[in-house]
C-alpha cells in the first residue's frame, strides 16, 4: 500500500513539472510576430489573447531556441517589441509596452500651453481682416480683427498654426517660430480669377465685357519711366505707338488709322472723366491701372470719341480704415548722346567733294555759267564754286586742286558734339501719403521731374500735385472730389 501510494505522488509531481517547464524549439527568419505566437501556441498549449490592432504595431522577428524554456522565450522575442506580455494559466495576454498615463499628459500639456499672438498683413503691410488662423489637428481657431491682430489661446508646444485667407496663399508656421508680423502673398490663381475690366463708367469681370479689350499687367505698370505712355508701347496687340516727341512721348494709334485728316488720337479717360492733350498730366507712379477699348463696343458709351479707340485709366486711392502709409520712389536716367553718323547718316566731306568731281559738267551738278540771271537762284557749294571758276578760267588747275582737297577736310560734327549735343538726363522724383477711416480716404501725391534733353541749355522741370478724397457722408450717399495742379518750366 505505501508503494502504490509513493508511486502516485511521484505521478503527480511529474506531471506538475511538466506543465510549468513548456519549452520551445523553434528557428526562423524575420518571421511576424503573429505567426510566431501561433507556433508557441502549437508547441505549448498556452492560448495568446490580443487585438489585431495591438499586434499589428509589432516587428517581425528573428529567433533561434532549443528546448529554450517558454518564459526565456518570450523574454526574448519581446525584448525589442512595442508590446509586453503576462502570463494568468494557460493564458499569455499581450499588452503595450509603455501605455500612456492620459491623466499625466493632460495635466502636463495644460501647464505647457500657451497664447500665440501675432499681426496678418499683406505684401503692402497693409493689415488683412477676418484671417483664419488655427491650429492644425485641433479645434482652437480665432480670425483676425479690424487692425490684422489674433489671439489664439491654449496652444500645444510643437503645433502648427495655419493662417489661411480667400485669395491668398496659406501658410503653416511652427507654433514656437511665429513672427510677430505675418505676411501673406497673393495666390496667382485668384489674381487670374478676380480680373476686372475699366470702362470708365463701371467695372466688369473678364467674363461680363463685351468687345474687345486689353489691359496692361501691374508689373509693366511699375516699371520705371518718365510717362505713362512709355510705359504703354508694346504691351498690348494692336495699339502703335505711331510716332515719338523730342522727349520719346509716343503718339498711339488703336488698329491702324482711322481717318485720313481728322483727329487719330484715341481718347483719353481718366477715373470716368474724358480729358484732353496727352499722359503729361498724369503722375505715372498714380496709376492703378489701364485698360484699352478696341472696337465699336466702346462708342455705346463714349459716342463718336471713341472712333479712334478708348485708354481708360484708374488712378490709386486710398483704402478705407487703412493707416497712413507714406511712399517714396526715386528714378534717375542718364543717356549718351546722339551718334550724329546714325541719326544723320550724311556723307562726309571727303565722299561729297570726290562726287561733285565725278559728277561737274556731266550729270546733274549744277555748274556757275557766269549769268547772273541764269545762276543768282542756284545753291551751289563751295566745291562747285572752285570747279566752275577754273571752267570759266578765273582759277588755275593748282589753286582749284588746292580748295577741293581743304574743303575735304572740312567736318563740323566734333563741333556739334561738342558745343551742341549733351548727354541726356531725366529725374523723377515722386512722394505720396495715404490713409483713411471708415468713412473717409485720402490720397496725395507730389512730384518733381527734372529734364535734360539732347541739346545743351534745352531743359524742363515739372512739378505736379494730385489730391484726391472719398468721402461716406450717408449710408446712400459718397463724395468723391479730385484736383490737380500741374506747372513747368521750359527753357529752349
Amino acid at each position: 500500500m505505501r508503494l502504490i501510494i509513493l508511486l502516485l505522488i511521484g505521478g503527480f509531481l511529474q506531471l506538475s513539472a511538466a506543465s510549468y517547464s513548456q519549452t520551445v524549439t523553434i528557428s526562423v527568419q524575420q518571421i511576424p510576430l503573429a505567426e510566431l505566437l501561433q507556433v508557441v501556441t502549437g508547441q505549448t498549449g498556452y492560448e495568446v489573447i490580443a487585438s489585431k490592432k495591438m499586434i499589428s504595431k509589432s516587428h517581425p522577428v528573428n529567433v533561434h531556441a532549443d528546448h529554450m524554456e517558454l518564459r526565456n522565450f518570450l523574454n526574448l522575442i519581446f525584448a525589442d517589441q512595442p508590446l509586453d506580455y503576462s502570463m494568468l494559466d494557460n493564458n499569455i495576454i499581450l499588452k503595450d509596452k509603455n501605455p500612456p498615463n492620459s491623466k499625466s499628459e493632460a495635466q502636463i500639456g495644460a501647464l505647457t500651453q500657451r497664447d500665440v499672438s501675432g499681426r496678418v498683413v499683406d505684401s503692402l503691410s497693409q493689415p488683412i481682416a477676418n484671417v483664419s488662423v488655427r491650429v492644425k489637428g485641433a479645434h482652437n481657431s480665432t480670425i483676425t480683427n479690424r487692425e490684422g491682430w489674433f489671439k489664439l489661446p491654449g496652444v500645444q508646444p510643437g503645433a502648427v498654426i495655419i493662417v489661411s485667407f480667400l485669395g491668398y496663399q496659406t501658410r503653416e508656421i511652427a507654433e514656437d517660430h511665429i513672427p510677430e508680423m505675418i505676411v501673406l502673398k497673393l495666390s496667382n490663381e485668384s489674381l487670374q480669377e478676380v480680373q476686372v475690366v475699366h470702362t470708365g463708367f463701371q467695372t466688369l469681370s473678364k467674363e461680363r465685357a463685351t468687345g474687345s479689350f486689353g489691359t496692361v499687367s501691374q508689373a509693366q505698370l511699375e516699371k520705371p519711366a518718365l510717362s505713362l505712355g512709355q510705359r504703354l508701347i508694346g504691351t498690348v496687340a494692336g495699339v502703335q505707338a505711331r510716332s515719338l516727341d523730342e522727349n520719346g512721348n509716343p503718339t498711339f494709334e488703336i488698329r491702324g488709322q482711322s481717318t485720313l485728316y481728322a483727329n487719330q488720337s484715341p481718347l483719353v479717360v481718366v477715373d470716368g472723366f474724358a480729358i484732353q492733350g496727352d499722359f503729361s498730366t498724369l503722375n505715372p507712379s498714380d496709376i492703378q491701372s489701364v485698360t484699352i477699348l478696341k472696337d465699336a463696343a466702346a462708342a455705346s458709351i463714349w459716342g463718336a470719341r471713341a472712333a479712334n479707340g478708348v485708354i481708360v485709366v484708374t488712378t490709386k486711392n486710398a483704402g478705407k480704415g487703412s493707416p497712413l502709409k507714406i511712399g517714396f520712389q526715386a528714378f534717375t536716367r542718364i543717356g549718351a548722346k546722339l551718334n550724329l553718323d546714325y541719326v544723320n547718316p550724311l556723307a562726309s566731306s571727303s565722299e561729297t567733294v570726290d562726287y561733285e568731281k565725278q559728277a561737274f559738267n556731266k550729270w546733274g551738278a549744277l555748274i556757275n555759267t557766269g549769268s547772273f540771271q541764269n545762276d543768282v537762284h542756284d545753291s551751289i557749294s563751295l566745291a562747285s564754286v572752285a570747279m566752275s571758276e577754273n571752267y570759266l578760267g578765273y582759277l588755275s588747275d593748282a589753286d582749284r586742286d588746292a580748295e577741293l582737297d581743304r574743303l575735304k577736310t572740312l567736318d563740323n560734327r566734333s563741333q556739334i558734339r561738342k558745343n551742341l549735343l549733351a548727354n541726356p538726363v531725366n529725374q523723377q522724383y515722386d512722394l505720396s501719403f495715404q490713409g483713411g477711416s471708415d468713412r473717409l480716404s485720402n490720397y496725395l501725391s507730389l512730384m518733381y521731374s527734372d529734364n535734360q534733353s539732347n541739346f545743351k541749355e534745352t531743359k524742363d522741370k515739372q512739378y505736379l500735385l494730385n489730391y484726391r478724397t472719398t468721402a461716406n457722408v450717408f449710408k446712400w450717399l459718397d463724395f468723391n472730389a479730385s484736383a490737380m495742379f500741374q506747372y513747368t518750366e521750359a527753357t529752349f
